[in-house]
C-alpha cells in the first residue's frame, strides 16, 4: 500500500475530528455557533431515532434529463440530531444546455423555481440553459477567466479519467477559498437558496468540481457527516463513468480553509458572507 500523501495523512485527521464532533451530535457550524438545530434550546437528553434512508442506494438519487447528465436529488443524508436533509428541494447536475425535448419534460416535473448556474461566461457563451418557462437563471460564474486575477479551471473534464488526483485540480480546489470571484459566487447562491422556496438546481458544466464543492459547504453547514459529504463528491465519477474526484480535492480546500480563515465558521461568515440568520434559514429550509 502506498504510503498516505500530506494531503492525505491531514485530510484523515481533520475527518476524523469533523466525525467525532457529528457524533457527539453537533455539526461543524452547530458546535461553533452553540450547536442545535436553528442553534436556540438545549441538546436533547437523547438522541432521536433517525429516519429511513432516503435512498435504497446512493444511485436511486439519480434522475435522467436528456441532453445533461450527473443530475441527481442533493437531500436524504442524515446529519444526526439536526434531522435529514430534505429531498426534492436542491437538485446537482451538469448543465442544461444541450437538453432536448424529453429532457425539459423531466425538468419540468421538478417543479423548479431557479437554477444556480456556476459557469463561467466563456462556457456560457458555448450554450446557455435549456429550462422550463419560469425558471429564473441565477448566474454565479466561478473560474470567470474575465475575472480579473481568475485562477481557476474551466471546461469540460478531460476524456478518460484520471489515475491520481490532478496538481492542477489540487490548485483549482485551493483557489475555491482563495479567489474572490468563487467566493462572492457561492455566498450569493447560498443566500439565494435560503430564501428560495421552490426547488432549485446547482450547476457547472459536468456537476462535479465547482458543484461538488458548493454541496460540500452546504452539506457541512447541515451537520451531515463528513464520510457522507466526500462519498457525495465521489458520486461524480458513477455519473462519468470514469474517475475523476479525489478525496485529495476536498483535503486541499478545506486545508485551504484552515490555512486562510482558522476555521470553517469563519470561512462562512468572512469569506462567503453567509451569516448566522442565514444558516437558521438554510438548516430550516433544508432539514426535516
Amino acid at each position: 500500500m502506498n504510503e498516505p500523501s500530506t494531503i492525505e495523512r491531514s485530510g484523515l485527521a481533520r475527518r476524523r475530528l469533523l466525525g467525532g464532533a457529528v457524533a457527539a451530535g453537533v455539526g461543524l457550524i452547530g458546535a461553533a455557533a452553540a450547536g442545535g438545530r436553528a442553534f436556540a434550546g438545549s441538546a436533547p437528553a437523547t438522541v432521536p431515532t433517525p429516519p429511513p434512508p432516503a435512498f435504497p442506494s446512493p444511485y436511486a438519487r439519480f434522475i435522467w434529463v436528456n441532453g445533461s447528465y450527473n443530475t441527481r436529488d442533493f437531500g436524504g443524508y442524515d446529519a444526526g440530531r439536526c434531522g435529514q436533509v430534505v429531498t426534492g428541494r436542491l437538485w446537482r447536475s451538469a448543465d442544461f444546455a444541450a437538453v432536448d425535448a424529453a429532457g425539459l419534460a423531466e425538468l419540468g416535473t421538478l417543479g423548479l423555481g431557479r437554477v444556480a448556474d456556476f459557469r463561467s461566461g466563456a462556457e456560457l457563451a458555448r450554450g446557455l440553459d435549456v429550462l422550463p418557462d419560469g425558471v429564473t437563471n441565477l448566474f454565479v460564474p466561478i473560474g470567470d477567466p474575465n475575472s480579473a486575477g481568475a485562477t481557476i479551471l474551466s471546461g469540460p473534464p478531460p476524456a478518460g479519467g484520471e489515475t491520481a488526483p490532478d496538481p492542477a485540480t489540487l490548485a483549482e480546489f485551493r483557489a475555491y477559498i482563495t479567489d474572490h470571484e468563487a467566493r462572492t459566487s457561492l455566498g450569493t447562491a447560498l443566500r439565494t437558496l435560503a430564501h428560495d422556496d421552490r426547488p432549485v438546481v446547482w450547476h457547472c458544466n459536468s456537476g462535479t468540481y465547482r458543484t461538488g464543492w458548493s454541496c460540500a459547504v452546504l452539506l457541512t453547514i447541515l451537520g451531515v457527516a463528513t464520510g457522507d459529504i466526500y462519498d457525495d463528491f465521489a458520486l461524480s465519477n458513477a455519473a462519468l463513468g470514469a474517475t475523476y474526484t479525489f478525496p485529495d480535492y476536498l483535503d486541499a480546500a478545506f486545508d485551504q480553509i484552515n490555512t486562510t480563515y482558522g476555521s470553517f465558521l469563519r470561512y462562512v461568515e468572512n469569506g462567503l458572507h453567509v451569516h448566522l440568520p442565514d444558516i437558521i434559514r438554510l438548516r430550516r429550509s433544508l432539514l426535516i
